[in-house]
């Protein structure tokens, strides 16, 4: 076989795994694109409510629907998922956001010396607050840097808005070690 057919069934074999799999290859976020349900995630504590929305999505139907109910009386809608890491430091973390009545929104995590988040370090890492729009979905991208002890992150899913009535689809959510895409096997 010649080393250029070699190469395309290469990739067409990483192109068929990464579309089987949740988003791109290595992705660590199991349920990424909310096809069937939510798990693996929660709301935030005091009052956030999260909703499968089968017939909404970005790429493919299905979407995560974050409202604040203003239990909390806050301006923020937030949706969390406890994360393992592996031994890489860098990450390219996204996810796509569609305002129903939010004005920004950010992608961070919050950082575990252990497994499964347990073992809080105190930190917090988020990206710069992007714009939405209640007519597409916006995709938001960052690059967070793990601490050297970290094991497990907590990710968090955020907008802003009017208190008591903020509110967003988000899909196709993404944490991909840095070193897949700077050696070129991006999914």
């Amino acid at each position: 076989m010649s080393p250029i057919r070699s190469i395309l069934g290469l990739t067409l074999a990483l192109a068929s795994f990464s579309s089987a799999a949740c988003g791109p290859v290595g992705n660590l976020v199991e349920n990424c694109s909310f096809d069937v349900d939510l798990a693996g995630y929660t709301a935030q504590e005091g009052g956030d409510v999260i909703q499968h929305e089968a017939s909404a999505g970005n790429l493919a139907a299905g979407a995560m629907r974050v409202t604040d109910t203003d239990a909390d009386s806050g301006s923020q809608a937030e949706a969390e998922s406890c994360i393992n890491l592996g031994t890489e430091r860098g990450y390219r973390l996204s996810a796509s956001f569609r305002a129903v009545s939010a004005d920004t929104c950010l992608l961070g995590w919050d950082e575990y010396l252990g497994t499964d988040c347990t073992q809080p370090n105190g930190m917090f890492v988020a990206s710069a607050a992007a714009a939405v729009n209640n007519k597409a979905f916006t995709t938001l991208t960052t690059h967070q840097s793990a601490g050297s002890l970290v094991y497990s992150v907590e990710l968090v899913i955020l907008c802003d808005g009017t208190a008591g009535q903020t509110e967003y689809l988000v899909d196709d959510v993404h944490l991909v070690p840095e070193l897949l895409f700077r050696n070129g096997f991006e999914g």
